[in-house]
Formats: structure tokens, C-alpha cells, sequence
């Protein structure tokens, strides 16, 4: 299973036991960039969330819509910053790997709108811009472990 080989991967830090369990994908008939695009949506989330120190649930969905779901530990705790980068990490490990797509990560945008709510648009967009650059930055430091967790992904999906 794939997270069970991500203590294996000669480039991810020490993982804990949840993080290590297996991960299951459950997916149906899906092109195979939208397969990617979600593989890579959802391991953005996951090593965004575990850069953080979050646990990382053992199960990953993909939609037959190319949607997913990360089952994430609350990141209440963290500043408001952090909790956008987790939550757009999706989007922007899309739009590192060459797969964006219009409207992806809506869940994930609506998350962010409630984050964001009292602050003024000038305000919002900093801050949103700001998590943007920290988990683009997270993720490009991290660019290993994404990649071959979504190829992992990719390839059970296979």
C-alpha cells in the first residue's frame, strides 16, 4: 500500500504511525491527467499537513470527478496563515506540476472563505496570497515526497 512504502521513499523525514498506515484510493473511470491532477491535489494537502505536524488520516478518495478528499487532523491550533496554506496546498501542487484546472480545490476554497471572514478584501487577498506562497514553498521544498506520492497514487490507481 502506498503510505506503508512512504517511510521507504530515501528523500521523506521520519513519519509517524498514522502517516505510515495504509492509504486506500478509490476511484472508478477518470482520464488519466485528471487522475494526476487529483493524485497530486491531495498529496499537496498531505505533506502540506504533515510539514505542520497534523496527522494525516490513512484513506484518500478520488471521485469519479476527479474530486478527493485528505482526511487531516484539526489545524485549529495553528495561526491563521497555516490553516490556509494547508487547505490551498492542493492548488498550488497543481499548479506546480503543470495540472491546473479551473475551479479545482472549491471545497477547499470555501474553507478558506471562512478563514478569511471579517478581514477586508485587501486584507483577504494578502493573507490568501501569502499562504499561496508558503505552501508553494513547502511544496518545492518537499518536491520529491509529492511527486512519488502521487505517482504512488497514480500507479494503485492503475
Amino acid at each position: 500500500m502506498a503510505a506503508r512504502l512512504l517511510g521507504k521513499h530515501p528523500h521523506s523525514r521520519k513519519l509517524d504511525l498514522a502517516y505510515s498506515q495504509s492509504l486506500a484510493v478509490k476511484t472508478k473511470t477518470m482520464g488519466d491527467k485528471d487522475l494526476r491532477r487529483a493524485a497530486f491535489h491531495e498529496a499537496g494537502h498531505a505533506v502540506v499537513a504533515r510539514f505542520f505536524g497534523l496527522p494525516v488520516g490513512d484513506h484518500l478518495e478520488i471521485a469519479d470527478d476527479g474530486s478527493g478528499k485528505t482526511k487531516i487532523g484539526s489545524a485549529d491550533h495553528l495561526p491563521r496563515i497555516d490553516q490556509i496554506t494547508v487547505r490551498i496546498a492542493g492548488m498550488a501542487a497543481q499548479d506546480l506540476f503543470g495540472l491546473p484546472k479551473p475551479r479545482a480545490g472549491y471545497h477547499d476554497h470555501g474553507k478558506i472563505i471562512g478563514l478569511v471572514e471579517g478581514l477586508t478584501e485587501a486584507e483577504s487577498l494578502k493573507l490568501r496570497n501569502a499562504a499561496y506562497a508558503r505552501a508553494r514553498e513547502i511544496i518545492k521544498n518537499q518536491k520529491l515526497e509529492v511527486e512519488w506520492l502521487a505517482e504512488l497514487l497514480v500507479k494503485e490507481r492503475s
